[in-house]
């Protein structure tokens, strides 16, 4: 508490120098002198000044550096070959204490005491994932195999590359942090895997059709983004039974997966209708199309979207049925670990400014032309704000200046991704729905870019 309190005392009396043109010299043994420099694409090369300064905590370092100007866009005010004094990491500080004094009778007591051991949690700290991700150079990005629309790797211009809509998304995050389209790998998760791959780091991001609830917020200590899809949960049938709705199938003999949504909405709306459904669980190895196909199950239910990518996958794709109930809601998006801010905060703000950008008229084809617009939300947009290069709203994250608009200029705003992967005119014909903006009727709203 001590150490705390002095440390508190020094940051204030260098903040109150630095305030008043106070000059700090440079042998002071518990200040150093660190010079602001800018990386390749002119943006604040915050991890080389950290590095001159001794800090390790991201989050520490830019909090000082805001008190340094005491302005909230502090880095719009650092130009390159600046000079200026902060206070050396707590740990490299010359501080003199004397060890406390618990008495003879405390110290053979604390000598004794046997401590639980600490779990080993993966915990993460603000910056950890951003720092793990800049350091390996590309984005890791966990999503389904074979999921068409959504994600499968196809040959494409003589070579394999992943496409899809999930696919996509993790493609905008890569553009985002590395400017790179390329800027990114894929690893193949199902039901069982895609959490624990998040969770253990295997993974940076998960986009792979995840629905947003409670207990995978709460109790899986997931953090969820921005909705991407908004989705339910539906049924397909044979076209030879003869149905036109779900609530026909008292008796059916219905398939799920254990490790999803489907086995609880089923549930639901089966007891909600009184009607009888015999339960097919489905193994963690098999997918309930599978046993669908095999003539295991009269019907088998998951997010609708699923069903018309499952459906086009069908060898006779006209003999199936999707049903017209949706018995749930289905939030779907990207999904990251717990507790690391800064990392979350990339992934958030790069979903909303697909919404942005289909919002402001902003295509991959047409973004050379707003370059010059006079619209202040347009000019943050693209890096520039008032003729001039505005590169703080990137900084803030650890972005570039371009960021924003390099996501548009290399994946397309959110309808563009939209009508490439799942629209109308592609095989899996899926209206937007409560996928549109919120002016057109829809659930897709950005918070204002400024």
């Amino acid at each position: 508490m001590i150490l705390k309190l002095f440390f508190s005392f020094l940051t204030a009396f260098w903040i109150l120098g630095i305030s008043q043109g106070y000059v700090l010299q440079g042998q002071d043994k518990d200040f150093i002198e660190i010079t602001v420099q800018f990386d390749e694409r002119n943006r604040l090369d915050i991890k080389g000044m950290m590095e001159q300064a001794g800090y390790e905590d991201r989050g520490e370092f830019l909090q000082l550096l805001q008190d340094l100007t005491g302005e909230e866009n502090w880095d719009r005010n650092l130009d390159k070959g600046d000079k200026f004094f902060i206070p050396k990491p707590v740990s490299e500080m010359e501080i003199e204490m004397a060890p406390p004094d618990y008495g003879d009778a405390e110290s053979e007591m604390m000598d004794t005491v046997e401590l639980d051991p600490v779990p080993k949690v993966y915990n993460p700290t603000y910056g950890s994932t951003y720092n793990r991700v800049m350091e390996r150079g590309y984005v890791i990005c966990g999503t389904k195999a074979n999921f068409p629309g959504f994600s499968e790797k196809k040959f494409v211009e003589f070579e394999d590359r992943w496409v899809g809509f999930d696919a996509d998304i993790c493609r905008a995050i890569a553009v985002a942090v590395f400017g790179d389209i390329d800027a990114i790998d894929y690893v193949v998760v199902d039901g069982r895997t895609r959490f624990e791959f998040l969770i253990d780091g295997t993974i940076d991001v998960l986009s792979a059709a995840t629905t947003y609830t409670f207990s995978r917020n709460v109790d899986k200590r997931l953090e969820f983004l921005p909705t991407t899809y908004y989705d339910g949960q539906g049924f397909i049938v044979r076209r030879t039974l003869g149905v036109s709705s779900a609530k026909q199938l008292s008796g059916a003999k219905i398939c799920f997966s254990g490790s999803g949504t489907a086995k609880n909405n089923i549930k639901d709306f089966f007891k909600m209708h009184n009607l009888d459904y015999v339960p097919v669980e489905v193994p963690v190895d098999k997918k309930p199309k599978d046993l669908y196909i095999d003539g295991k199950c009269d019907m088998y239910g998951t997010d609708a979207s699923g069903l018309a990518s499952n459906r086009h996958g069908f060898k006779h794709p006209e003999r199936h049925v999707i049903l017209p109930e949706i018995i749930s809601k289905e939030p779907l998006g990207p999904v990251v670990r717990y507790g690391d801010q800064q990392w979350s905060d990339i992934v958030r703000w790069t979903v909303y400014v697909l919404f942005l950008a289909e919002e402001l008229g902003i295509t991959s084809e047409n973004i050379e032309e707003f370059k010059e617009h006079k619209n202040p939300t347009i000019q943050r947009f693209m890096g520039e704000l008032n003729g001039k290069e505005d590169a703080y709203l990137g900084s803030k994250l650890g972005l570039y200046k371009e960021w924003a608009a390099d996501v548009i200029r290399y994946i397309g705003n959110y309808e563009e991704i939209y009508e490439r992967n799942v629209g109308e005119n592609t095989p899996l014909r899926l209206k937007r729905g409560l996928n549109k903006l919120y002016t057109k009727g829809g659930l897709l709203y950005s918070p204002p870019l400024k």
